[in-house]
């Protein structure tokens, strides 16, 4: 008995992903496409066309599913952000940096949201994690700037090397 419950949910598992995984490309082409024709560039003939898909792709999730994805199944599937940066092995000053990009990536979108929908209190917050962002890589290229003047001749072009990862 306990081996069938097993099977079966390992089953309803298995059907689970595989819904979700054709979700994902859909959901995740639209979205580009519309924050690429946001800022101007992208391609708002096929929007519609993508429209369909996310949506059909929606409704075999439920035909499989006998639900719609949930938002925290949705929201995953638009993550831009890089789960990794917080387990991975880097230093310090590049984790920071990466974090901080994504901070202004996150008040930018907040930011666009905004405006479309015309939000003054979400804007105010979107401008505010974009410029904390902002001042984070600015603060890291600071010390890196005064890293760089103060270490000796020797190790200069070690820093110079090292710093223009981060347009320095």
């Amino acid at each position: 008995m306990a081996l069938k419950i097993v099977a079966e949910n390992d089953e309803a598992e298995l059907r689970r992903k595989q819904a979700i995984g054709e979700i994902g490309y859909p959901l995740r082409t639209l979205a580009a496409n519309m924050l690429r024709s946001m800022r101007g560039a992208g391609e708002p003939v096929h929007l519609a066309g993508e429209m369909v898909a996310v949506l059909d792709a929606m409704q075999a999730y439920r035909d499989t599913m006998g639900h719609y994805p949930e938002s925290h199944v949705l929201r995953s599937i638009l993550n831009f952000r890089d789960d990794t940066l917080e387990t991975r092995q880097i230093s310090d000053g590049p984790r920071e940096w990466a974090l901080a990009e994504e901070r202004v990536i996150a008040g930018a979108l907040q930011n666009a949201a905004s405006r479309l929908c015309h939000q003054r209190a979400q804007l105010a917050a979107g401008r505010h994690e974009m410029i904390e962002g902002i001042r984070v890589i600015e603060d890291i290229r600071s010390a890196n700037a005064l890293a760089i003047a103060t270490a000796p001749a020797k190790r200069r072009k070690k820093h110079r090397k090292a710093s223009s990862e981060f347009g320095l």
